[in-house]
């Protein structure tokens, strides 16, 4: 998959706001923020600057630079544009992070997770950053924060696959069937390729901004957040355990797209898998 494609969907100056939430999807505060990200003539060149003003401070500004064929093995890009950074191991100590964001016409989501080391060895989500921008001289089409009524309904879509080491995308067809009763949620995701299918069925509690799904040896909590967009992480990071991190954005009422960063046991990124799809029909009891 070409790397530089991917990364000139994102081209553009780019209004918007950092958004801080606490890892319970409870906003915090917001700082406007404008990016850059230019071309240079020869075409194989990118610079971005990045400025955020919080209020009652100076300005503060982040600069870097690109060369084709791309930023790095950190630093994947699908077709869409839609792409994450981070760091490519996890371990148990320390600051660890991810950003996943996507891009549709005008508009982007980026949605950035920070876990701390704690002192049992585990890691632990500790701050969300929403990061909401449109094109410069496009109208802003702000979105409401998600719900769970959102989600309801079954989806079709395709799921692409890339990894660090190489860009062959593998390609699945998806179905995702999501219902409410009372104040649990309940899912059945199957993945189809052609010669393998996958199929898990969760059942998660509502509470507030969160779903948890505590069923498992690896519980995990979705997190609803502002700007249609939600991420869904280990309560826990453990040593020996895979994890994945995961951020969704609702696009439109019936089109979705969600960004899967996946880790094995030992936790080395594995790979990153893009998934868009579209509601066909409404489920809600």
């Amino acid at each position: 998959m070409d790397q530089w494609s991917g990364l000139r969907k994102n081209v553009g100056e780019w209004h918007g706001s950092f958004t801080q939430c606490s890892p319970l999807g409870e906003v915090l505060g917001d700082i406007p923020s404008i990016l850059r990200l230019e071309e240079g003539v020869d075409g194989k060149t990118m610079r971005l600057s990045l400025k955020r003003f919080p209020e009652g401070q100076p300005p503060r500004e982040i600069m870097q630079s690109f060369s084709y064929p791309g930023p790095g093995s950190n630093l994947l890009f699908f077709e869409t544009g839609a792409f994450s950074q981070g760091a490519g191991q996890w371990f148990p100590s320390g600051q660890f992070g991810t950003e996943l964001g996507f891009v549709w016409g005008d508009r982007r989501l980026r949605l950035v997770q920070l876990f701390e080391g704690q002192p049992d060895g585990t890691s632990q989500l500790t701050s969300v950053t929403v990061i909401r921008e449109t094109r410069a001289g496009c109208e802003d089409e702000a979105s409401s924060p998600l719900t769970v009524m959102d989600l309801c309904g079954h989806w079709r879509g395709n799921a692409v696959t890339i990894s660090p080491t190489t860009t062959h995308p593998i390609n699945l067809s998806t179905d995702l069937v999501i219902t409410v009763e009372g104040t649990q949620l309940s899912q059945k995701l199957s993945y189809r390729g052609e010669t393998a299918a996958h199929v898990t069925e969760t059942v998660g509690r509502i509470e507030a901004n969160c779903l948890w799904f505590e069923q498992s040896d690896s519980p995990v909590c979705v997190v609803l957040l502002p700007g249609g967009g939600s991420i869904a992480i280990p309560t826990k990071i453990k040593r020996d355990r895979s994890f994945f991190l995961e951020a969704g954005w609702l696009i439109a009422p019936h089109h979705r797209q969600r960004l899967i960063r996946r880790y094995n046991p030992q936790g080395q990124w594995l790979d990153l898998t893009l998934v868009e799809e579209f509601r066909e029909t409404f489920l809600a009891d």
